[in-house]
């Protein structure tokens, strides 16, 4: 048995991990959190996950919720609920000027070359 340095490689990384307590009604807010869906088929954690460059804490997170929800008789999967983001009624829209004031220059630098050419 070797009790020297352990080489880089060797080296075992310990993380932290907070103790988080729930109540029934918290873990099925939690796990209902995780099952919202975008237009699209991509969750708003996955989404987010992407973003944050976080996939793997995303799916260890899901994985401790869904083990927490098996322990507890809770509905997981395809026995629990989704949810889906979508809209519900038709957003008001409006017609918005962009570039309006190099279009206003353009026109009157036009105008004046107009009238000077006649």
């Amino acid at each position: 048995m070797f009790l020297g340095k352990k080489s880089n490689e060797e080296t075992i990384k310990i993380i932290k991990t907070k103790n988080l307590q729930l109540t029934t009604l918290e873990l099925i807010h939690l796990r209902d959190l995780f099952s919202i869906i975008l237009p699209g088929g991509n969750s708003v954690s996955k989404l987010l996950a992407e973003v944050e460059q976080r996939s793997i804490v995303d799916d260890t997170l899901w994985n401790k919720i869904e083990n927490l929800c098996v322990k507890s008789s809770l509905p997981i999967g395809n026995s629990a609920p989704d949810y889906v983001i979508g809209l519900l009624q038709t957003p008001p829209l409006g017609v918005i000027p962009i570039n309006l004031t190099d279009e206003i220059v353009l026109k009157s630098e036009e105008s004046m070359k107009e009238e000077n050419s006649n």
